[in-house]
């Protein structure tokens, strides 16, 4: 997790720790839909952030119940 501009941003990795498939990320990504805004990581350009609020609230949960309350 990621905060940039005062703006919470998961990291593709902690996705990943919480139990999303790889594919299923990238295909988020590929759509490019209101629920995932994706960013490019300021520090590695090749990897992906993805705004927190923007989630749906089911998807913020999975992330809360795996890490704690962001």
């Amino acid at each position: 997790m990621k905060i940039i501009e005062s703006i919470l941003y998961i990291e593709f990795a902690d996705f990943i720790a919480a139990g999303w498939k790889e594919d299923a990320i990238k295909k988020a990504n590929l759509r490019n839909g209101p629920h995932w805004q994706m960013i490019p990581d300021p520090l590695d350009r090749r990897r992906v952030l993805v705004e927190y609020d923007a989630l749906r609230k089911k998807d913020q949960g999975k992330l809360q119940a795996h890490f704690g309350n962001p």
